[in-house]
């Protein structure tokens, strides 16, 4: 019988029987499933098929077998290519060899059709919704990837490659001509800058960084934006774009003209990777064909994944940027006129890269990210990492409970996540009378471990979410109807899976601001039900005052609404006690507050004398003498003490609000302040800006986000809540506690970060009837303390560093405000003399 998938050696082989084996032609084209006319042709001295096909198509034999081999390892590394980027590799090669008459219209039809191993099939975007962002799932795939398909890759040969952008221009001052009066202050006003230029960075696996592609907004490059002095970087790649991002044509540039000259393999058969996020630019035909013609494979991270999965975006970045706005704030600083920005932003930036693209810096991305060496667990053990949104645990669909051990107590925790209120009322009901062990974790961002607990059943619910705002908010009586005698307010009912950066957007296009921490990534609940302190929280009240009611399930699988109207007791306890205390929050309503005009003053104060740090931390005490007075003004913000490698001295950076007040307000508050500077200019420097924006939301969106920059191994920190008693009274003795917890001019040691001090003077004073402890009302500085080091460090000498951290430095706080207290969310609990729901 003649099948239609016949063999060349099935024709060979009907070709033997007819001349060496005595069958005829229709025998032998019988039996081997042979045609008998393409037989009969073969035995004339016909060509085969193949050969006669061959001899008509537009590429020999072997670059169409190395296109195959190319595109199904591709599609093996998490991308299948599309027709028209497969015709745009053939087209390419057609072009190397000097063809450049088009492909037909079915020509890639017809290629797949002749290759048994490519098949058409419909391709699905990679969304987010795949693996429901940055999980264990997504990054279980990744490395499945990375493992099986990548690992033959040399490090060398291996780049990650992301772009960032900066604002050039922003809050800079310059020197003008005045009075000689020094009382006189000058003002610098008119418009500034607001440019936006961005950078393609590219590291190696190495720690070697590929030259930088500097994107600028225009139509064309002008020499008059480049210096003389800027001839050692002129090799950088200048490009131009109308708006200064990233388009196809800039990335296929940078392909060819940055990255592929710069990455030569020194064994030319050698194949090189780039791993990259999902941007169009990558992905475009002409991107892949030249990726084809130069063996280069491309990894797509999964979506919404690449600040837990790029080296670039954990570590590199966050130190180029900070170094950027150190070198932009000196460079402006000093000069006498207004600099172009351009320029201005290449030497700030020249400056940057140098303390962020070293060696070391870029190793430990690709460490702390698991891309090499390669090593899923470092991924998985991501501070930012979410549990899985498909995982259920069949074993609580069932009232039995799950196997125990003899003493009770499961080896480890089971997580549960719900979306619904009914999902959590029945899981609390069945866990009740098994005793069972109980946490709630809204988001899991607290670095303490107050949302976990041995053997426990974690309830998380990141996906209760929802946002609705009312101007007419009032809330609800024990009859359920809304209380008539209570005054009307402006508020938003929230889901408690809601992170701070979801709800002040949402509030914003309704023209209204609400409360919420310093780091976006922070789940509201968890936050404001211990306190909660940030941007706002001067202004408008802690976290926990802004909750007006909130929906709970108790322990018992009840569900109840508590607020001043009833369930009073729970109402006080919630706020200031620890949401996860009583019971589960799944929805609360908040105040919220008509957008606020902002005023923002940054001030970077440096030392001269790099031999007495004892004389700094005796200047910086006496700075901390104005803060009370700073807080009564309505000023609120956050500062940093710091040292090498952070930044070149030891330094105090602050980043400060002032809301809704008159024009010359922020001056005016800050004078004292400013004439203390002015009077060291001996031993320090400083910048000082201020800005003005006509709604909060619009600068603090151009601002970094604190505390979201991923460690690289163990940490240590300690806290203290500081009255102004605190840092008026004994100066002395605040200068010789700072100068025990704070960083040294030396910088890091034996493998151990340099400690840096960070103080939030963002504290209400205002008296709330709740559980929230009152040293919170007398405070005005909340001040922390932390550490770092590397992840092989020996565990003996990490357990020193925690010992000093909380009885040599933790103790010296204690011993400044022994009268204090500590943040809920942030003490550790192995904090001596502490006393939960007390002073402490």
């Amino acid at each position: 019988m003649v099948r239609r998938n016949y063999t060349e050696d099935d024709v060979a082989e009907a070709i033997l029987d007819t001349t060496g084996r005595g069958l005829s032609q229709n025998e032998a084209a019988q039996k081997r499933g042979v045609p008998q006319s393409t037989l009969s042709g073969r035995l004339s001295g016909q060509a085969s098929r193949n050969e006669r096909i061959q001899a008509h198509q537009r590429i020999p034999k072997s670059q169409g077998e190395m296109l195959i081999r190319w595109v199904l390892r591709q599609e093996s590394l998490g991308y299948a290519l599309s027709h028209s980027q497969v015709r745009a590799c053939v087209e390419a090669i057609l072009q190397q060899q000097g063809d450049n008459k088009p492909l037909g219209k079915y020509w890639t039809t017809r290629f797949v059709k002749r290759h048994l191993e490519l098949s058409t099939k419909l391709g699905k975007r990679q969304e987010a919704a795949r693996f429901d962002g940055f999980t264990p799932k997504a990054v279980n795939w990744y490395f499945d990837i990375r493992e099986n398909e990548y690992g033959w890759i040399k490090p060398e040969n291996t780049v990650n490659v992301d772009e960032g952008g900066i604002m050039v221009g922003f809050g800079l001052d310059s020197l003008v001509i005045g009075s000689s009066d020094p009382k006189k202050k000058a003002m610098l006003k008119g418009v500034q800058s607001r440019t936006w230029t961005s950078f393609i960075e590219a590291v190696t696996a190495t720690g070697r960084a590929l030259k930088p592609g500097i994107i600028f907004k225009g139509k064309e490059l002008q020499k008059q934006w480049f210096l003389n002095e800027f001839e050692l970087i002129a090799d950088w790649h200048y490009i131009t774009s109308p708006n200064g991002w990233t388009d196809n044509h800039i990335a296929l540039e940078w392909l060819k003209d940055v990255y592929l000259p710069q990455t030569e393999p020194r064994d030319a058969s050698d194949a090189r990777l780039i791993i990259l996020d999902g941007h169009g630019s990558h992905a475009q035909d002409e991107w892949m064909a030249t990726c084809f013609l130069n063996n280069v494979y491309c990894c797509y991270l999964p979506a919404h994944c690449s600040h837990g999965l790029q080296p670039l975006d954990n570590g590199i970045f966050n130190v180029i940027k900070g170094a950027y706005r150190k070198e932009l704030q000196k460079l402006a600083s000093l000069t006498d006129s207004a600099p172009d920005d351009k320029v201005h932003f290449i030497r700030a930036y020249a400056k940057a890269r140098e303390a962020g693209m070293r060696k070391d810096i870029i190793l430990s991305g690709w460490r702390f990210t698991g891309n090499w060496p390669i090593n899923r667990y470092k991924a998985l053990a991501h501070p930012e990492i979410q549990p899985d949104k498909e995982k259920l645990l069949e074993e609580f669909k069932t009232p039995s409970p799950p196997q125990l051990h003899s003493d009770d107590t499961p080896k480890t925790s089971r997580q549960l996540e719900v979306g619904d209120v009914q999902s959590v009322a029945i899981h609390l009901t069945w866990s009740m009378p098994q005793k069972r062990r109980m946490s709630k974790q809204p988001l899991g961002h607290n670095g303490a471990g107050r949302s976990t607990a041995f053997g426990s059943l974690s309830v998380w619910t990141h996906h209760l979410r929802g946002f609705k705002l009312d101007k007419k908010w009032v809330p609800t009586c024990r009859d359920s109807k809304p209380c008539k005698h209570s005054k009307p307010q402006m508020a938003a009912t929230i889901g408690a899976g809601m992170q701070d950066i979801d709800l002040f957007d949402a509030a914003a296009t309704e023209g209204a601001a609400v409360v919420g921490g310093t780091n976006q990534n922070v789940g509201f609940m968890g936050w404001a039900t211990a306190g909660g302190h940030g941007w706002l929280t001067s202004e408008f009240g802690q976290g926990a005052d802004n909750i007006l009611e909130a929906s709970i399930v108790t322990p018992s699988g009840d569900l109840v609404t508590a607020n001043e109207h009833q369930h009073s007791d729970l109402f006080w306890a919630i706020r200031g006690g620890g949401g996860g205390t009583f019971g589960v929050i799944v929805e609360a309503t908040i105040q919220a507050y008509p957008m606020p005009q902002a005023t923002v003053w940054t001030i970077d104060v440096s030392t001269k004398n790099t031999s007495c740090t004892a004389c700094w931390y005796r200047f910086v005490a006496e700075l901390h003498a104005y803060l009370p007075e700073l807080k009564k003004g309505g000023l609120q913000g956050n500062y940093v003490l710091g040292g090498p490698p952070s930044y070149e001295n030891l330094t105090f950076y602050g980043l400060f609000f002032l809301y809704n007040k008159p024009n010359g307000t922020t001056e005016r508050l800050i004078q004292p302040f400013i004439s203390h500077l002015e009077a060291a200019n001996e031993t320090t420097e400083f910048t000082s800006n201020i800005i003005w924006a006509p709604s909060w939301i619009s600068v603090y969106k151009k601002f970094p986000d604190l505390g979201s920059s991923a460690a690289t191994g163990g940490g240590a920190t300690t806290s203290r809540l500081l009255s102004a008693k605190a840092v008026t009274k004994d100066v002395d003795a605040l200068a010789q506690t700072l100068e025990i917890i704070g960083p040294s001019a030396e910088g890091p040691q034996n493998g151990f970060s340099n400690p840096s001090i960070s103080g939030s003077m963002a504290i209400s004073s205002v008296k709330v009837n709740s559980a929230l402890n009152p040293v919170w009302r007398d405070t005005v500085v909340h001040m922390a303390v932390s550490s770092g080091w590397k992840d092989n460090m020996p565990y003996q000498q990490a357990e020193r560093a925690v010992d000093d951290m909380t009885n040599v430095k933790g103790a010296a706080l204690r011993r400044l405000e022994p009268n204090g207290g500590a943040y809920m969310n942030e003490v550790r609990s192995i904090t001596p003399g502490l006393h939960w729901f007390n002073r402490s």
